[in-house]
């Protein structure tokens, strides 16, 4: 009998790991620069609505989110897919990505 299991090295284990929609978190900082983040690590903590998204200390949504501590979450959808690629390789220090 053939094993089912598989070896895939660390660096794609996530794909498997990692089912849930990727998304885009939206902020606005209090000058009223908005910026717009490719989010593919996040969970569902509560029933309530609290969601953990990973966001680094050197994204530029991550100021905004520590100055007003408000964002917009949105799903989108598979005919968007080439546009949340693009959105997530590049900085929104350098882009104004809602342009």
């Amino acid at each position: 009998m053939a094993s089912s299991w598989k070896s895939l090295p660390g660096a794609k284990a996530y794909r498997v790991l990692e089912s849930g929609p990727t998304i885009l978190l939206s902020t606005r900082n209090r000058a009223g620069r908005a910026d717009l983040m490719t989010v593919g690590f996040h969970m569902v903590i509560s029933h309530e609505g609290v969601l953990g998204a990973v966001v680094s200390p050197g994204d530029f949504s991550q100021a905004s989110l520590a100055e007003t501590g408000e964002c917009v979450i949105g799903v989108p959808g598979v005919d968007l897919a080439e546009k949340v690629v693009d959105i997530g390789n590049c900085s929104g220090y350098d882009v104004d990505k809602f342009e």
